[in-house]
């Protein structure tokens, strides 16, 4: 992109949640439980993920790299990708 414009992929309106959500991890600050659970004061083990149940805390590294509910994803994600390199990015 063209300085000073926002890359298509992130500005795509047909997808509002996904362009919040995207731009919640940009910057840093997604409601994940270690947020809220900080937000609220709550002990940190208030910060663990609802979704895999494992007690880790739902940091973003745990979300984007760890979660084991969310493997499906990222196997997806990364075999879109990998496909997408081996085309050339085309």
């Amino acid at each position: 992109s063209q300085s000073g414009q926002i890359a298509p992929y992130l500005d795509d309106r047909s997808h509002r949640k996904a362009l919040w959500l995207k731009t919640a991890f940009r910057l840093g600050h997604p409601w994940l439980m270690e947020r809220i659970a900080h937000i609220l004061g709550w002990p940190m083990e208030g910060g663990a993920c609802v979704l895999c149940g494992t007690g880790s805390i739902e940091t973003i590294s745990h979300f984007l790299l760890d979660c084991e509910q969310l493997d499906h994803h990222r196997i997806l994600l990364t075999s879109t990708l990998t496909a997408q390199l081996i085309l050339g990015g085309h």
